[in-house]
């Protein structure tokens, strides 16, 4: 699996809908399709993804996004929050996230929101 097979994934196969909707069938596809990729993710075996803005974006997708949907209802849906956030917040410091599209961005920022910190928010 590489972050490209992520990106093609979330933005090419997926309708901007599906992101936002609860899908037990997306949800399964997710963790049946990228379930090792997540393992690896949240074991912090993914490293190599961060030497360019797009690697470190999905890895991000992986841990903040995917975590929600294999994890749906479940206290586990957040366990990987803290890096997911700590992956952006690194990006905006050292990459130009200006060379991504602003769609790719907005889920460069989505951990953000996910926060519950107010010194983070600030």
């Amino acid at each position: 699996m590489s972050f490209q097979d992520v990106l093609d994934f979330w933005f090419n196969e997926l309708e901007q809908k599906q992101w936002y909707v609860k899908d037990q069938k997306l949800d399964h596809l997710i963790a049946s399709r990228f379930g090792k990729t997540h393992r690896a993710a949240a074991h912090c075996e993914l490293s190599q993804w961060r030497s360019t803005l797009p690697g470190r974006l999905a890895e991000i997708i992986v841990l903040d996004q995917f975590s929600r949907n294999m994890y749906r209802d479940q206290p586990e849906a957040f366990a990987n929050d803290p890096m997911a956030l700590t992956l952006s917040q690194e990006a905006i410091r050292h990459c130009d996230v200006t060379s991504i599209t602003p769609m790719e961005r907005s889920f460069l920022y989505v951990p953000f929101m996910h926060s519950e910190s107010l010194v983070t928010h600030e």
